[in-house]
């Protein structure tokens, strides 16, 4: 075989690998870049035709597109629940329990480790090799049977297997459903049984009953039937530190032992998926919800002094609101008010349907509602990374709103693929993904988002960060840490949605919203930005430079909010200036 059938066959196999495990996204993005490198030169002489309507053509390979379809229902019948951030990372087979696809004619056409590990599968097995039961045997087979292409795999119901692995002293239970596939029948997806813990199960469990993080996880393990040794395993603890632990947590829930304590979790898990609302978060004094005139909801939070100069500030696609207590304190100091709205797809906010072209047209228009609400107009505008894009937009719309702009570590339209080479690895990929293969992107999105809401939240922010020393001695601050995994949490709550339309303005030139204000401009960036390389920020704003004031900070990448926030409102008071200066100009003018 070829290098390059090489590189396509071992993408094919972790396409289908990070659906079920998704830990292995690093593996997974690995290969999508060699198979980008392959056909980058094919792939940019394509965006030089059009499709006839004006668009650029783009190519997403049928076969590998019809890969990456199949592996996305697997991202949604699986609906993996998040794991528990406790959870070591080395252990996640162990916790996902054996994996498997089976096609109709019964041959095992993937397993993961732990499926080899406890069958002994080879590439050639086929599910006479699995320790069934044979009445469950008969049930696998009769479903195998039953995923045929003109059959509606859909409305198969579930089976339940019981199989015996040589050498464990339990049988372990699985399940198995109909994945369809329009182009070639039906697969069989086959995994552990494993209880889901409800959103809202772990707060019940801190208010209620005092339990803290830790406890909470271990009661999550303990539902889904570990006993003390494997939930050490899993947690990389000490034997006799769990059993402690295990102790206590009986103790806060007043059960007598372990089958009362899942009782007391099942009885709870109910409780939380019948009535939802006990669930529900808990807003502050310093939280709004704004009504817009459509009926949708826009949230927003309130950093800073409460009667100070207003800013608002647009949020970036990964970092959420990631305001410190520093930050917060150099605000007040100041006497800045910082406005921070949600925008839709984020957080609590609701989502606001429409082309992903439009977006930044309509959060424009969602904003000025929120400040008329707030009466908090004309402010100073602050555009966090990919919220940069929309402190313009605003500017476009409501110039009378906006008082001037300050970008921090932002974005910059994108007028030449030159600078894709520049970015960081994980970055560049998925620029080139929303560039030249735009209906693979919401698979690379969701399954990067797989694998931090199944316990791989740390390993996923450090490698985007391993390529910048600042950047990376940031985010080991435990404090900034936590700020930026609330951030992701925040971020990802609502699902890819958010990613995929922040994706496409990456790679597009939306130049005209900056040449379509005229409001002073004042840019903070790292030297070392590994997103938005300082490169492509001063060319951009070279060019603009009657209006707009760039300050580098050497030796610093994309994290100056966390980093240098008494220069982000150093900023912010010297834009304040600028604009008292420029609006008695006017007046001056006028008069």
């Amino acid at each position: 075989m070829s290098k390059l059938g090489e590189n396509r066959a071992r993408l094919i196999e972790s396409i289908y690998r990070i659906a079920l495990e998704p830990q292995t996204y690093d593996q997974f993005m690995g290969e999508w870049d060699a198979h980008i490198s392959d056909r980058l030169e094919e792939l940019q002489s394509l965006q030089g035709e059009n499709t006839g309507d004006g668009a650029p053509a783009t190519d997403e390979d049928p076969e590998i597109a019809r890969h990456f379809e199949i592996a996305s229902q697997l991202l949604e019948t699986m609906a993996q629940r998040p794991r528990p951030e406790g959870v070591g990372h080395n252990s996640g087979e162990r916790a996902l329990g054996p994996q498997m696809l089976i096609d109709p004619g019964g041959r095992i056409v993937w397993f993961n480790a732990t499926a080899q590990r406890l069958f002994g599968l080879t590439k050639t097995s086929r599910i006479d090799a699995l320790p069934l039961q044979a009445k469950h045997r008969k049930s696998l087979e009769r479903m195998c049977q039953s995923i045929r292409p003109d059959t509606h795999a859909a409305s198969l119901r579930p089976v339940v297997l019981r199989v015996d692995p040589q050498g464990e002293t339990r049988p372990l239970f699985l399940q198995a459903r109909a994945l369809s596939d329009q182009h070639e029948g039906d697969l069989l997806v086959v995994q552990k049984i494993t209880p889901d813990w409800p959103v809202g199960i772990s707060r019940m469990l801190a208010e209620d009953f005092d339990m803290s993080p830790s406890e909470c996880a271990i009661c999550e393990l303990v539902a889904e039937g570990h006993g003390i040794e494997q939930i050490a395993n899993l947690r990389g603890s000490a034997v006799s530190t769990v059993r402690t632990q295990v102790k206590k947590i009986l103790a806060k829930a007043g059960a007598r032992s372990q089958v009362d304590l899942v009782r007391l979790l099942f009885s709870l898990m109910r409780m939380v998926e019948r009535y939802p609302a006990v669930a529900s978060a808990v807003t502050s004094d310093r939280s709004i919800q704004v009504r817009l005139g459509d009926g949708r909801t826009l949230a927003a939070e309130v950093h800073g002094d409460l009667g100070g100069r207003p800013v608002v500030f647009f949020h970036g696609m990964l970092d959420g609101i990631g305001i410190t207590p520093r930050f917060a304190k150099l605000l007040s100091d100041a006497g800045l008010r910082l406005i921070c709205p949600i925008r839709p797809y984020y957080g609590s906010s609701d989502p606001a349907p429409g082309p992903a072209a439009t977006a930044p047209d309509r959060l424009a228009q969602d904003v000025a509602a929120l400040l008329a609400e707030l009466d908090a107009g004309p402010a100073l505008v602050l555009g966090h990374m990919a919220g940069s894009l929309y402190a313009y937009a605003l500017a476009q719309h409501h110039p009378e709103l906006v008082e001037g702009i300050l970008s921090v570590s932002g974005s910059v339209p994108l007028q030449s693929t030159h600078y894709f080479a520049t970015m960081s690895t994980r970055q560049r990929l998925v620029a080139y993904t929303a560039r030249f293969t735009p209906r693979l992107l919401p698979f690379v999105l969701r399954a990067g988002i797989n694998q931090m809401m199944n316990g791989g939240q740390r390993r996923f922010i450090r490698s985007m960060y391993q390529e910048t020393p600042d950047d990376l001695a940031a985010v080991s601050d435990p404090e900034i840490y936590e700020r930026i995994a609330a951030g992701h949490r925040f971020s990802v709550r609502q699902g890819h949605q958010a990613f995929e339309i922040d994706s496409q303005h990456m790679v597009s030139d939306w130049s005209h919203r900056v040449d379509g204000t005229q409001v002073p401009v004042r840019v903070l960036h790292g030297s070392d930005d590994p997103a938005v390389k300082i490169e492509a920020v001063r060319d951009f704003y070279d060019r603009r430079a009657n209006r707009a004031n760039l300050r580098v900070l050497d030796g610093l990448g994309q994290l100056i909010v966390y980093r240098r926030p008494e220069t982000v409102v150093e900023e912010l008071v010297a834009l304040r200036s600028q604009a008292e200066w420029a609006g008695q100009c006017r007046r001056t003018a006028l008069s």
